[in-house]
């Protein structure tokens, strides 16, 4: 299975109980779907885990049971692994809002290479999305539209866009 047909649906963040259970972070609704298993990345390669239970803990947080995992030391060695589906399970719509969430902490750039900021937001509105950058101290929305961007590069956590005259400015 290629890469390029996974999306990322968040991490394991560490064990929940010695009975095996782990705490997940995910953008995405993980209680809307019916997962029976996901794929965990150990060790550069993916990893089929069928899910015994899923429970919601907090907001983005959630609590999930493996049918492999039943200790709380074999659930320690999941810590910071990150977890996958195919990109087919998921809604267009969740597909969509969550691409976008994953580029907070993106370095931005302008068509000169010059580095402009850090995406800190992503705020998703009806008209265009925007991104919030840190700019010299302050913060600046800018529009998220496919016309201004030039790449996105997911290894370097860098996207390289064409910006308007003057936004910088605002």
């Amino acid at each position: 299975m290629k890469d390029k047909n996974l999306f990322n649906l968040g991490k394991i963040l560490k064990p929940f109980s010695y009975k095996g259970e782990v705490s997940v972070y995910s953008t995405i609704n993980l209680k809307k779907y019916s997962f029976g298993s996901i794929l965990l990345r150990i060790n550069s390669s993916l990893v089929p885990f069928k899910i015994k239970s899923l429970k919601n803990q907090k907001t983005n947080i959630y609590r999930i049971s493996f049918n492999s995992i039943d200790s709380e030391n074999k659930a320690e060695k999941l810590r910071n692994v990150e977890i996958y589906c195919e990109k087919n399970q998921l809604s267009e719509e969740d597909f969509n809002a969550s691409e976008t969430k994953q580029l907070i902490g993106y370095k931005l750039i302008d068509i000169n290479k010059k580095h402009i900021g850090e995406i800190v937001n992503i705020i998703n509105n009806y008209q265009q999305d925007l991104i919030e950058v840190m700019y010299i101290e302050k913060k600046l929305l800018i529009p998220y539209v496919d016309e201004m961007i030039i790449q996105i590069d997911h290894n370097e956590k860098v996207i390289e866009m064409e910006l308007p005259d003057g936004i910088l400015d605002l």
